[in-house]
């Protein structure tokens, strides 16, 4: 079954540079330029794994964790470096996994994902 990667990032070249190289590994992969329509892809395509920026417009990455709380999809924030406190902030939100986007490599995010998947729960 193909797994599905949800990327919620309003910096198109970081959600084509995500999309182009999960793809070739299998990946189905969706974006959305903001939180609210990253929402609205989340009830739609029910992801396995999502990445997601803090700052956005419309609805930001906190106040999408915030509205997406019920959820068991495990998240991987990506933020910039400058964003001092956001690391505390998502994991007091209950994400496990961040990424500072300045000082990561396509195969950490690669290895990463690889890793959330392989430790989920089988459903």
């Amino acid at each position: 079954m193909t797994k599905k990667i949800l990327v919620i990032d309003d910096d198109s070249a970081i959600q084509q540079v995500i999309k182009s190289s999960l793809v070739p590994e299998g990946y189905d992969v969706r974006t959305a330029d903001n939180g609210q329509a990253g929402l609205d892809l989340v009830k739609e395509f029910q992801p396995d794994v999502i990445m997601l920026d803090i700052m956005m417009p419309v609805m930001g990455g906190f106040d999408f964790l915030k509205q997406n709380k019920e959820s068991t999809i495990p998240v991987i924030v990506l933020s910039s470096l400058g964003q001092d406190g956001n690391e505390e902030k998502v994991k007091a939100l209950g994400v496990k996994y961040f990424l500072q986007k300045d000082n990561i490599h396509i195969d950490d995010i690669k290895k990463l994902i690889s890793n959330i998947l392989n430790s989920a729960p089988k459903q």
